[in-house]
């Protein structure tokens, strides 16, 4: 029997153990749960869901507590996956077997798995994708080396084989829009900290580059990935990441357009076959206007595309380098552009359809393909759209797009379901095509917000010469009662009752 064991360094985790537990329980047959000090209920989880669990103090080194787990399995293999990570339920097997199939021949050491970032603050979009060694052998000479981005390395000297496994996939959430930001701040601390203890290394330019990338500091993603060029720095798995944060934080800061092309043209001519930057020129060049040349290079980058798939599951180490996905959103929606500007709208639609099926919330996305659905009826559009989305799990994103468009049944339709954008009674008015009641209810809340207006005015005393601007923008029954409130002349009988509105919403709020 092949014995798998399961590691992971933890602190505060309550909210995802439980999750990678469920995950790691139908693979492997010990689970190692490296506690670094969690002050929430963690262990607890853990200890009662069958874990072993160890303590590790914290030492700000990520390598350390990760070989410390390692020195606690007794597996023939190891899966090292963080708390926030997952294999979906259906592929878990697949990665038993796959482990299973490699145990006897002793060729393989370890396997590259593709990791999907998503957001789960936006309905667990796609964000990126990278290649990282997940699943290899328990072997005395593979051990961890790094203290923040810490990577697999082999004190061996021979040369590991390391396959690429296309079984399954591996889902991170650590990189959602409300975490992090919190964690590469506290990453680049922690590498500051090392380079102020050891000095500056050359491995340093390529992870300070990554930092400075997702914190969006384009100046210093430029800066240090230049130095990672320099230091001529090569990572398993990682192949032409660093130009492209190179590429991104230059075309992200509207660099100069010569700067930006001489990029271009140095990266290319070392990946001349790589789909990736072939897409990325395609789209700056969109960005800026060269729409013939955009559909050239992005067409070329399709074109690669297929091939790069295909040797991509020949040669594991340079999966990084081929991995475009995290681009097909935006590269489907401009070459549905363009053909949308050759008024060939079918075409458009396809491209725009191949886009959502990447990325279905990506909103620009979303308004162009409506735009080609003009001559859809209600019902159709609404079946094309379910195609796409679940008509209650997406009803506010649905509504926060159709609702500033010309589709104001399909629009009512979703808004049934909607919980954070629901649509005003004036605007179920109007979608509905009743003019008048949509014009009446609007008319009245613009009523109530002058009564809360004249109100504040004043209870902040401000003089009626001082308001004379804001008074000229009332209708004139509203100038009436705010000139006959403020001198404490007689008001008309439809003046009264404004008023009356005003006083009960003073009483209201000062009780």
């Amino acid at each position: 029997m092949v014995k798998i064991s399961a590691c992971v360094i933890v602190k505060n985790e309550a909210k995802n153990i439980l999750r990678w537990l469920k995950c790691v329980k139908q693979i492997a047959t010990e689970y190692i749960v490296v506690d670094t000090g969690s002050t929430d209920n963690t262990v607890e989880l853990a200890e009662q869901n069958g874990a072993a669990v160890y303590h590790f103090a914290w030492c700000n080194d990520f390598a350390a507590a990760k070989n410390y787990a390692l020195s606690k399995a007794g597996g023939d293999w190891i899966i090292f996956m963080d708390a926030d990570e997952y294999f979906l339920s259906n592929d878990c097997e697949k990665v038993k077997q796959t482990i299973k199939k490699h145990s006897k021949s002793k060729v393989v050491s370890g396997f590259i798995c593709k990791l999907i970032n998503i957001d789960v603050d936006n309905n667990n979009s796609f964000i990126n994708s990278v290649y990282q060694i997940r699943v290899f052998r328990n072997l005395p000479h593979l051990k961890f080396r790094g203290h923040v981005h810490e990577e697999l390395v082999n004190s061996s000297g021979k040369k590991m084989k390391i396959e690429f496994m296309s079984a399954a996939v591996i889902y991170h959430t650590g990189y959602s829009r409300n975490i992090i930001k919190s964690k590469l701040e506290r990453n680049l601390l922690l590498i500051k900290e090392k380079i102020a203890q050891r000095g500056e290394e050359a491995k340093d330019y390529f992870y300070l580059a990554d930092c400075y990338s997702g914190l969006h500091d384009y100046d210093n993603t430029i800066y240090y990935a230049r130095k990672a060029l320099e230091a001529n720095l090569k990572f398993v798995g990682m192949e032409g990441h660093v130009q492209e944060n190179l590429l991104t934080a230059l075309m992200l800061k509207d660099a100069p357009e010569q700067e930006v092309r001489e990029a271009f043209e140095e990266t290319l001519a070392q990946f001349p076959d790589s789909a990736k930057f072939a897409l990325l020129k395609g789209i700056w060049l969109f960005d800026h206007k060269y729409y013939l040349a955009a559909e050239e290079w992005l067409q070329k980058g399709l074109d690669l595309k297929e091939m790069n798939d295909n040797a991509a599951e020949k040669d594991a180490e340079k999966l990084e380098m081929y991995g475009v996905q995290h681009l097909l959103p935006i590269v489907y929606q401009y070459m549905g552009d363009l053909s949308r500007l050759q008024k060939q709208l079918d075409k458009a639609s396809e491209w725009y359809r191949k886009g959502l099926r990447e990325n279905r919330y990506r909103k620009s996305l979303l308004r162009n393909f409506l735009s080609c659905q003009q001559e859809l009826d209600a019902v159709e559009l609404i079946q094309v759209l379910n195609e796409h989305y679940d008509k209650k799990d997406d009803a506010d994103f649905l509504v926060a797009v159709l609702r500033n468009m010309h589709f104001g049944e399909v629009c009512l339709y979703y808004n049934q379901n909607t919980e954070k954008n629901k649509l005003t009674d004036t605007e179920k008015y109007f979608f509905a095509g009743n003019i008048k009641a949509a014009a009446e209810e609007q008319q009245q809340r613009m009523i109530c917000q002058y009564h809360l207006i004249i109100w504040l005015l004043l209870r902040m005393q401000i003089p009626l010469v001082d308001n004379l601007r804001f008074s000229l923008l009332m209708p004139e029954t509203m100038k009436g009662v705010w000139k006959s409130m403020v001198q404490g002349t007689e008001l008309s009988p439809a003046g009264r009752i404004t008023a009356q509105s005003v006083r009960n919403l003073q009483a209201a709020l000062q009780s």
